[in-house]
């Protein structure tokens, strides 16, 4: 005769199963919680770029001022950001390297770049910038060679005419945007060359990766007993 287990014994094991199940969807819910977030940075900013910026090597060409740069491509902008490390920036005949993240702004078309007119010598002669996509080794550059300044008219210091002062041609080219000396003074610059990517970007790795797994994918799945 089958003799059945005793009540207690079936409410452990009842209880053993209930709590396993417990566990698993715990488990469950941290993995998926965990991959949402890791999607969602690399959407908001996980993509780094390598900006070079080369002030001119004209008398005075230096800047003290904060200088302020936004990226522009296919896929949307970067959004403001100060340019700032602990090295002495922006003096003349210097290239300065600043790395930043955005979400993935595919290829570069253009930047604003410029300065809020601080500090005891705020003119600067802006040679180009050239930035680098850390993700698939692409370079863009943009081009400058001129002034972004008020109140003076050349680069020796001397004092110019307003006429001389607002023209936006030649060596002594200002860009003078406002006659308010809290005017931003900024530039867009227009791509005036640029490389094909070098290499696949992670993102397309992953997802490669991903899929040559195929049948190995099933060994993750999750079973409640």
């Amino acid at each position: 005769m089958l003799k059945m287990a005793p009540p207690t014994s079936l409410h452990a094991i009842a209880g053993l199963l209930m709590m396993r199940m417990i566990i698993k969807s715990y488990e469950t819910w941290n993995v998926l919680k965990k991959g949402s977030k890791k999607e969602k940075s690399k959407d908001e900013g996980d993509n780094g770029y390598v900006l070079h910026i080369f002030t001119g090597g004209k008398l005075t060409a230096g800047t003290d001022a904060n200088v302020l740069i936004t990226l522009y491509g296919e896929k949307g902008e970067s959004g403001e950001t100060k340019l700032d490390n602990v090295e002495n920036n922006f003096e003349r005949n210097k290239e300065d390297v600043f790395n930043i993240k955005a979400k993935d702004l595919g290829k570069l078309s253009k930047i604003k770049i410029g300065h809020d007119n601080s500090g005891a010598g705020p003119a600067w002669f802006l040679d180009k910038v050239v930035v680098d996509n850390e993700e698939d080794g692409a370079t863009f550059t943009f081009a400058c060679d001129r002034w972004f300044a008020k109140g003076q008219a050349k680069g020796d210091g001397t004092k110019g005419s307003k006429k001389e002062k607002s023209k936006d041609e030649g060596d002594n080219g200002y860009v003078l945007d406002d006659e308010d000396d809290n005017q931003i003074i900024v530039r867009d610059l227009e791509c005036t060359k640029s490389t094909e990517p070098t290499k696949e970007k992670k993102s397309k790795n992953k997802n490669n990766n991903n899929k040559k797994g195929g049948a190995k994918g099933k060994k993750d799945d999750i079973y409640w007993w």
